[in-house]
C-alpha cells in the first residue's frame, strides 16, 4: 500500500501481499510463502538522490524488488495493520472507521483465525521481538481506581526472552505515580495481565448457574430489556433537550462577553460558558453510555437466548479459553462477551462491570470473586 496522508492498494504488492495471507490461512508454512513473494516480485518505491551504478539505480523514484525472509514473513503476518488497525504505543487507529476508502488485506474474522493459527502451528516462525504491531487486548476496557483514568496496555521483557503483558496508569497527577504514596503503599504504576485474566478465568469457572436459576435468568433478562428500552427514547431527547438548552445559554453568554469591558465580568461569563461546555461534554458522555446499552440489549431476544445445555456448556469453554491464553484476540472477545469495564486497585481487581445478560445472573445470585475494597 502507499500513502499521500492516506492508505490505498499498490497494485501487485497489494494483492501479492492478500495471497501470502491466503495462503496462511491455508496452512502453508512461512517458508512457502516468502517464496512464492520472493518469486513474483515484492517491489519498494524509493527516491534515489543520486545515480548508483553499482546498484544499477539511476536518480529519482525507482522501484527496487525486496527479498522477504521467512521471519519477516511471519511478522507481517501478525501486523494487524494489514486488517485496518493501526497500533501506536497506547493509541489504536481503526482505518476501516477513519478512511472509508481504505481496503484492508484481511478481514478481522480471518485475522483472528490466522493468529490462532500461527500461535498453534509449529511450522510458522514465531516472533521473539517486541514491537508495536502485535495485538494488545481490552483496550479501553481497563481502569485505574486512584485516578479513574485508563490504563493502557504494554508489553515489558525480562532479558532473557521472556515477555509479560502489563496495564500502566499514565495519569500524571495519578497516586500511582506519586513516589511517596508509591513508597508507603508499596503500589505500582503498572499491573501484570495476568492478574486480569484469572480474575476473569475464577469469574467463569465458578459461575456455576442451576437450572432453576438459569430460567430466572431468562425471565429478568427479558424484564431488563423491556425496561430499558421503554425509557431509553424518553431518556435521549431529555438529554438532547438539555444540551439544546446549554448550547443557547452558551451563545447568549459569548455574545455578552463579546460586549462587555469590565474583567471582572469578563472573568465570570467565561467560567459559566466553560462551566456549560463541561457539563454538555459530560452529556455527551451519558448519550454514548446509553447507546452501548442498547446495543447490548438490542442482541437479546428469544432466538439468542440459548437452552440451559448451550450455556453451562459454553461457560466451561470459555473458561479453558481464557486460561491457555493461547490467542490475545480470542481472549478480547471472551472477555467482552460478559465485561464491559475492570477496576483495577494496589494488585487485584476491586470492581467491574458486567454486560446486561450477565448483571442480570449476578443480581439474582451474587458471587464474590475476590474483589478488595480499592484501597
Amino acid at each position: 500500500m502507499v500513502t499521500q496522508k492516506k492508505y490505498r492498494p499498490d497494485g501487485k504488492n497489494f494483492e501479492l501481499i492478500q495471497k501470502g495471507f491466503q495462503m496462511a490461512l491455508n496452512g502453508r508454512p512461512v517458508a512457502e510463502i516468502a517464496d512464492f513473494i520472493n518469486r513474483e516480485g515484492l517491489t519498494l518505491e524509493v527516491n534515489v538522490k543520486k545515480d548508483n551504478e553499482k546498484k544499477g539505480l539511476k536518480k529519482g523514484k525507482q522501484h527496487i524488488h525486496i527479498t522477504l525472509l521467512p521471519q519477516s514473513v511471519s511478522k507481517l503476518l501478525a501486523n494487524p495493520f494489514f486488517a485496518g488497525i493501526h497500533v501506536v504505543g497506547a493509541k489504536v487507529y481503526d482505518y476501516r472507521v477513519l478512511d472509508t476508502g481504505f481496503l484492508p488485506i484481511i478481514s478481522e474474522d480471518d485475522f483472528i483465525k490466522l493468529r490462532i493459527k500461527l500461535e498453534s502451528n509449529s511450522n510458522f516462525v514465531k516472533r521473539r521481538t517486541v514491537d508495536n504491531s502485535r495485538f494488545l487486548p481490552l483496550k479501553e476496557m481497563i481502569t485505574c481506581n486512584y485516578c479513574k483514568g485508563p490504563m493502557y496496555a504494554g508489553v515489558t521483557g525480562n532479558g532473557k526472552g521472556n515477555y509479560y503483558l502489563r496495564y500502566r496508569c499514565e495519569t500524571e497527577d495519578c497516586r500511582r505515580r506519586d513516589k511517596a504514596y508509591k513508597k508507603k503503599y508499596k503500589l505500582r504504576e503498572s499491573v501484570r495481565g495476568v492478574l486480569i485474566i484469572d480474575f476473569v478465568f475464577e469469574y467463569f469457572k465458578n459461575l456455576d448457574v442451576p437450572r432453576d436459576l438459569y430460567e430466572n435468568w431468562v425471565t429478568e433478562i427479558k424484564k431488563m430489556r423491556k425496561k430499558f428500552l421503554k425509557g431509553y427514547s424518553t431518556e435521549m431527547r431529555k438529554i438532547e433537550w438539555q444540551i439544546k438548552k446549554l448550547e443557547d445559554e452558551i451563545s447568549v453568554l459569548t455574545l455578552t462577553l463579546a460586549d462587555t469591558t469590565k474583567k471582572a465580568v469578563s472573568r465570570s461569563l467565561e467560567g459559566k460558558i466553560n462551566e456549560n461546555a463541561d457539563l454538555i461534554e459530560d452529556l455527551r458522555d451519558r448519550e454514548q453510555d446509553l447507546k452501548k446499552q442498547r446495543d447490548n440489549y438490542e442482541v437479546i431476544s428469544d432466538k439468542t437466548l440459548w437452552s440451559y445445555e448451550s450455556f453451562t456448556n459454553f461457560l466451561k469453554n470459555v473458561a479453558n479459553i481464557v486460561k491457555r491464553k493461547r490467542s490475545m484476540e480470542l481472549l478480547d472477545k471472551v472477555v467482552r462477551l460478559a465485561f464491559t469495564n475492570i477496576v483495577i486497585g494496589n494488585g487485584k481487581v476491586v470492581s467491574y462491570k458486567l454486560k446486561p445478560a450477565f448483571e442480570a445472573i449476578e443480581k439474582l445470585r451474587p458471587i464474590n470473586h475476590g474483589v478488595e475494597d480499592g484501597t
